[in-house]
Parts: C-alpha cells; sequence; structure tokens
C-alpha cells in the first residue's frame, strides 16, 4: 500500500482517484509491472487497438436495416473522442439514412435527421472549445510544466496528441489543425443535410446553426438556405418555420459580434494590458480565438474587430433579403428582431417595409418606430401618417406625439 501511493504521487497523470487504479485495466498494466515506460507503452497500444475496433464495430452496425440502430449510432458518435472517424461514420449514416424503410413503429417519434444535426454541432463545438481554450503564451507554457494542458471535457483528443508527443510545439500544431479540419468537415455535412428534402431537417440545420461559433461559414450557410427556401410554397406551414429560425440564428451571430465590439469599447487600460478583454465566455470565443491563435496579437485583433463588423453588416444583408420575403409572417419576424440590431441598421430595415402591402405589417412598423428616437424615425412616422390605411395613420400620428412628449 505504501508502495503504490508513492508511485500514485509520481504518476498522477493515470487517474484523478486512487480507487480507479483498481478498476481500470490500462492503469493494472502500468501498476503491476517492474518497467513502467514499456508498460505505459503497452498500455497505450492497447487503449488505441480497443478505440479502433470499437470504431469497426460501429461501421459494421451503421448499415443495419433498422432505423433505429442508426440513431443511436448517431446519438453516441459524438460522445466518441475521435472526430475524423466519429464523422465518417455520420457521413455514412447521412448517405444511408433513406435506403431502409422504418420497420419499427415503436421508435417513429424518433428523428434520425435531427439526432444527425445535433451530433455534428456537438463535435464542432469540441473542436471550436479547444481553439478557444488554447490559453496566451504564458499560460500555455505553465500549462506545460504542470501537464494540464487542455484538460477540459469533451477536448481529450486533443489533448492527447500534444500529452504523447516529444515535440509539443509541432503537436499542438497537428491538434490545432485536427481542430480547423474538423470544423470544416461538419460544415461540409451540414451543407449536405441543409438540401435534404425532408422540411424537418432543413428546420433543424437552420435552428443548428446559431449554436456554432463560426460567424464565416454559418452565415455562408444560411444565405444558400434564404435561396433555396424560396423555391417552396408559402402555403407549406414549414416554410415559415425555416426562415424564422433562420433569423432567430442569424440575429444570435449578430449579438455575438456585438458582444465582442462592446467589451473592447468597454475595457480599461489596464484589462488592454493583461488581455482581459476577450473572455472565453457568453459569445465572444470565436474572436478570441483568433487572438489566441496568432503570433502578433495586434494584427489579430484588427482583424477580430473587422470580422466582428463584416458579420454584422452581413447579417443586416440577409434580414434585407428576408424583407421581400413572400411570406408576411416572415416579415413580420423581421420587425420583431429589429430591437436586437443596431439602430441604423433597424431603421434601414423598417424603410424598405414602410410601403409593404399588409396593413399590419405596417401597423407593426409604427408601433417598432414608436421605441426609436432619431430624425429618420420621425420622416418615417411622417410618410406613414400618409397611409392610405386610417388605422396605420392614426397609430404613426399617434406615436409622434408621444416621440415628441419624450
Amino acid at each position: 500500500w505504501q508502495k503504490r501511493n508513492s508511485e500514485n504521487k509520481k504518476r498522477r497523470y493515470y487517474g484523478y482517484r486512487n480507487r480507479l487504479l483498481d478498476k481500470n485495466l490500462y492503469l493494472q498494466i502500468i501498476q503491476s509491472a517492474n518497467n513502467k515506460t514499456q508498460a505505459e507503452k503497452q498500455a497505450i497500444n492497447l487503449a488505441n487497438q480497443t478505440k479502433e475496433k470499437v470504431f469497426q464495430l460501429l461501421n459494421t452496425l451503421s448499415t443495419d436495416k433498422d432505423k433505429f440502430i442508426q440513431i443511436l449510432i448517431a446519438e453516441n458518435t459524438a460522445l466518441l473522442e475521435s472526430p475524423v472517424k466519429s464523422l465518417k461514420l455520420l457521413e455514412k449514416i447521412t448517405k444511408n439514412k433513406n435506403k431502409y424503410k422504418h420497420q419499427s413503429k415503436a421508435y417513429s417519434h424518433f428523428s434520425i435527421e435531427k439526432t444527425l444535426i445535433e451530433s455534428i454541432v456537438k463535435i464542432h463545438q469540441k473542436a471550436a472549445s479547444f481553439l478557444i481554450y488554447l490559453g496566451d503564451e504564458k499560460a500555455q507554457k505553465e500549462n506545460q510544466k504542470k501537464r494540464r494542458y487542455y484538460g477540459r471535457r469533451g477536448i481529450s483528443i486533443y489533448r492527447q496528441i500534444i500529452q504523447y508527443a516529444k515535440n509539443k510545439q509541432k503537436a499542438e500544431k497537428q491538434a490545432i489543425n485536427l481542430a480547423h479540419q474538423t470544423k470544416k468537415k461538419t460544415f461540409q455535412l451540414l451543407n449536405i443535410l441543409a438540401k435534404d428534402k425532408a422540411a424537418k431537417t432543413r428546420e433543424a440545420v437552420a435552428s443548428s446553426i446559431k449554436k456554432i461559433k463560426d460567424p464565416t461559414e454559418s452565415l455562408k450557410l444560411l444565405e444558400k438556405m434564404i435561396k433555396s427556401e424560396n423555391k417552396y410554397s408559402k402555403k407549406n406551414s414549414s416554410y415559415y418555420n425555416i426562415k424564422a429560425s433562420i433569423i432567430d440564428s442569424s440575429i444570435k451571430i449578430y449579438t455575438r459580434a456585438e458582444d465582442f465590439l462592446v467589451t473592447l469599447d468597454t475595457q480599461t487600460k489596464k484589462q488592454r494590458k493583461k488581455r482581459h478583454h476577450i473572455s472565453s465566455r457568453n459569445n465572444r470565443g470565436v474572436y478570441k480565438q483568433m487572438i489566441q491563435l496568432s503570433t502578433d496579437k495586434k494584427k489579430s485583433k484588427r482583424q477580430a474587430i473587422n470580422l466582428a463588423h463584416q458579420t454584422k453588416k452581413k447579417v443586416s444583408q440577409l434580414l434585407n433579403t428576408l424583407t421581400r420575403d413572400k411570406e408576411s409572417r416572415v416579415r413580420e419576424e423581421i420587425i420583431k428582431n429589429t430591437p436586437y440590431i443596431d439602430i441604423p441598421e433597424a431603421l434601414q430595415l423598417l424603410e424598405k417595409m414602410v410601403t409593404d402591402k399588409e396593413v399590419v405589417i405596417r401597423k407593426k412598423i409604427v408601433k417598432a418606430l414608436e421605441k426609436i428616437n432619431t430624425a429618420k424615425t420621425m420622416y418615417l412616422l411622417e410618410t406613414l401618417a400618409k397611409d392610405p390605411d386610417k388605422d396605420v395613420r392614426i397609430l404613426a400620428i399617434q406615436a409622434m406625439g408621444k416621440i415628441n412628449q419624450n
């Protein structure tokens, strides 16, 4: 017992709790051997062989005719710490999901497409989390010394790459490249599912985009979806749901960019020196990632700021396209979300819709303008005060009175 206790002190990285040493086969191999280095290599080889065998079994089961088996695999693939093989499995299920009929009525309420999208998003989030939590140069050196380098939940595959390597810097680059490749592959799969014939699948994709902190690729995908959705009939109830999900995701992407810029504006000189201005919490992770991975912090900070401004501009363009949508409820959704964007962009969107053919839309525009007090607001209300509809004219005049009173 004393001998094992002294070994545990020297070899803490084999388990957080001593009692795990009695339960884990890989730890047993190392603890019971005289030559610890050789035993460690054997344990690592066994672990890698085990992982490989598990993927072979899952790969065989992914072609099973029972759709529920495919759903179970898709649901659990995100838990496996091997993004390349996990995404290959999900890609295989994506291609084969419509080949077999769903034989069991008991599981008819389960959606394979929704499960696929959730797993893809989780894998993307793991890769993004690793890149976000790299830390600055000083923190990296400290973490390397303490062997705590990337000990966070859900990112152990990237930690493994670095921990097992002799050359830490080279291994870090490999881990970063793997994370970027993983993110790229997830978007390729999401692009395939965004073109799915089933409206529920497309809606799930549009809704899931808000969880992904990659504004450039996310907005590209949403832009493609807007164009492709226009060919569907507005009589179909799913048409509005998909467009509403696109608007919701766009607004979330916009607020992340705005949150980053506001944080920069409100920071103190002390915070600038210590680089506390880009916390990985909340919505600023992707911009922190750009700065942390760069050797030239000032240049990368400017790039992150430019990306944030471009993101806001792109979202405004997407919303501007949807102001001309054939479905009135989609246009209502735009008005509903104008408080979440900057006043100039919000006024620009409302100006586009002032002459909307639907009376209900014009009434909602008046209500939205009532909360904005600028010179342009009064100009738009004056236009609406000459509206053909009596109720719109009354609301516009009342709104002008309230603004003047304030």
